[in-house]
Formats: C-alpha cells, structure tokens, sequence
C-alpha cells in the first residue's frame, strides 16, 4: 500500500508526458517548419545523415548545398558546413529519414529527454544525499546553454550524458557501462579528449580494466558503423578538415591567444590542450587511489572548457555536473550567500541572453566559463564542512570567587 502514492504519480507522469508529446507530434511539424523556426545547425546534421546514407560525400559543398537549400536554407548564405566526425553521424542517422520538420521535433524530443534524464541522474549523484529535489532540474532548464543548444539543435547534450552515464555507472560499480558512456563524449572530441585522457591514465595505473574495455568496445562500434556503411566517410572528413577548418573564432581563451599572437595560426589552439594533457597525465600518477569521479570530474570538466581548442556557449552545458556538485547544499548556505548565489547565476544567464538577442559575436562569450568556475569555487566554499566551535569550559573550584 505504501507504493500506491509513488505508483500514482509514475502514472500521472506518463499521462501528461504521454499528452504532451502526441500534441507535438501533431503540432510540431508546423511549429519545427523553416518557416517558424529558422533551420540552424540541425539542417547540417540532416543533410549531411541523407546524403551520407545515400553514399555520398557528408562534407562536400557541392553534395550539401542542394540538400540544404530545398530544406529552407537561405541559398545567399551558402552551404552549412559540417564539422562533426563520421562516428557523431551515428547519433543522427535515426533522425535524418523523416523530412526535416519532422526530423527536428523528434531531435528535439530526444534533447528534452535526455537533458531531463541527465538532471535526474545529476540529482542523484549529488542533490539527493542533501535532501534537494527540484535544484538540478531548475539549474539545468534556466541555464544559458542549455537555451542556445535547444535553439540551435546542437549536440552538446551527448556528451553530457556520457559525462552523467559514467558517473551513475561507476558510482554503482558498473565499471565495464562507465567506459561505454565515457565513450559517447567522442561525438565532440575537443570536448572529450581531456576526460578520455583522465579516465584512461587513471585506469591504467589503478588497473581499472573493465573500464577500459567498456570504453575500447563501444569506441570501436561507433568507429566502424559510418566505414561499414560508408567506406569513404574518414577520408572526406580528414579532407574537410585540412582544406577547411572552422574560421569562426569561439568563446574560448585558446582562441583569443591565437588571435592575439597569429590569426592564420590554428595550431595556437591545440596550445592549451595540450598542457592540459600533461596534467591529466600527471594528475593520473599522483593519485592512483582514486575511489570516486563525482567530485574530481567536476574540476576536470572546468579544465576542460577553459583549454579546449574549440567551443561555443552551448558546449558549456558539460558544467553541469559541477553547477549541481557546487548548489547541492544550498538549502543549508546562509541566506544572504545562497540569495547571493541565485542573484548572480541569473543576472549571467540574463547578460548572455541578452548579447544573444542582441547577436553579439559568439567569441565575445568567452567570461561565460570562467564566471561558472567563480560560482563553483564559491559554492564549494560555503559548502565545506563547519569546525564546530569547542564547548565552553566551565570554570574550575579554584576559579570560582568566594
């Protein structure tokens, strides 16, 4: 009888989402027309799936342009290029045989899903063991980033559930899944490859074997998926690369170092990478004995973003396992700190809405990260342990007055 209440409200859930989602299917292919809603990044990943399918060239002008055009691209801005790897078409494909309204109301079903899941999964981990139920999901829906990626349609949500999925696997000892979900973060490799880095210098000298296996197998799959169905993908990507990298300049400090020392310099940006590279390493060595990633993956995720050779404002929604780690204790911060807190993680979030509204150039975005990782060290700040004041000493016999 004392599940009924729990039952109840499972029930009620589904009946709503269940609503909900046939009044966007019915509704969404209006509302996700290029009409309504301007195309934006997920026509690249559409007309880059059809044409890959289709065996042709995912990365060439000549091939995506048309495709593009007829989707509702404007045709005076030319083809949108597309700069995700053969192994991220994998996570488009299902998408890319509906048309494309269609295609992007399922796309953006998948995005609310998973970011609803990985708030979840960030509550658990975090906010529940301090009694906090509703932080994490209001941090992760009034969040900046999480905005842009679901105007944009962007990607980013993947790696934050490979970052969400291996930390709830290797909380719970499912050591061989967290490498297979460590594995899902490659869809964007700049923003993958210091985690990998981490994970696999820290498995190796602790002789964490599963996990390594976990991520070498589900790495492997999503590897040889695009060359099985087509062989020519990893040379037209390789091609696309070298003759035409990003020119856009991101919101990220390598970014400015190559602008301000040599802008036609691109391997300015692998700079920072790098050294980031050389710490995990080390940081690896030093501490083999690691026992739990939920609180060291959040300094690893702010390194990350702080030294990745590319990124743009929606990347960061992979500080959101660290925003959630910081706000956990919350409710037990002193009032004026946690109104403090909420008055500044808003008043960012609004000054980034509004340079968006305002189409601020995406570079100029750069203060976003390092203000997050002002608030986190604040928040991990209030959120350490009290000394507890020593008992006062009651006075002795020979103390007392007479």
């Amino acid at each position: 009888m004392t599940h009924l209440p729990r039952l109840g409200r499972f029930l009620g859930l589904l009946g709503a989402v269940t609503l909900a989602g046939y009044a966007l299917f019915r509704a969404g292919p209006h509302f996700a027309a290029p009409e309504a809603w301007p195309p934006e990044d997920f026509i690249a990943f559409w007309s880059a799936g059809r044409i890959f399918l289709a065996g042709g060239n995912p990365y060439s002008w000549a091939e995506l342009g048309p495709v593009q055009w007829q989707a509702g691209w404007p045709v005076s801005k030319g083809p949108l290029d597309l700069y995700n790897p053969p192994w991220g078409l994998t996570f488009f494909l299902p998408f890319c045989v509906f048309n494309f309204a269609s295609g992007r109301l399922l796309w953006l079903l998948f995005q609310l899903g998973t970011l609803f899941l990985c708030a979840e999964g960030l509550r658990r981990l975090y906010a529940s063991r301090n009694g906090t139920s509703t932080w994490p999901i209001l941090i992760c829906f009034a969040y900046y980033p999480t905005l842009q990626l679901l105007a944009v349609s962007q990607t980013t949500f993947l790696v934050l559930a490979g970052i969400v999925g291996f930390l709830v696997c290797h909380r719970h000892g499912h050591e061989f899944l967290a490498g297979g979900w460590l594995a899902i973060t490659g869809v964007k490799p700049h923003l993958a490859v210091l985690p990998m880095a981490a994970v696999t210098g820290w498995a190796v000298v602790s002789r964490r074997w599963r996990i390594l296996w976990g991520l070498w197998a589900v790495g492997a799959l999503l590897l040889a998926l695009p060359a099985l169905w087509n062989p020519a993908a990893y040379a037209h990507y390789l091609e696309a690369m070298t003759t035409r990298p990003p020119r856009t300049v991101p919101a990220v400090p390598a970014a400015w170092l190559r602008q301000l020392i040599d802008p036609d310099a691109y391997w300015l940006q692998l700079v920072p990478t790098f050294l980031g590279l050389v710490w995990v390493t080390i940081d690896a060595i030093r501490q083999p004995s690691l026992s739990s990633w939920d609180e060291k993956m959040s300094g690893l995720l702010f390194v990350t973003v702080l030294t990745a050779a590319y990124g743009w404002g929606y990347d960061l929604v992979v500080l959101l396992p660290p925003l959630v780690e910081a706000t956990a204790s919350l409710p037990r911060w002193p009032r004026p700190a946690a109104a403090l807190a909420a008055a500044g993680y808003l008043a960012g979030n609004a000054a980034a809405v509004v340079m968006n509204v305002q189409h601020v150039d995406e570079r100029y975005f750069v203060w976003l990260a390092p203000a997050l990782l002002g608030g986190w060290i604040m928040g991990r700040w209030l959120a350490r342990p009290q000394e507890a004041a020593p008992p006062a000493r009651r006075p002795t016999a020979e103390g007392r007055k007479p």
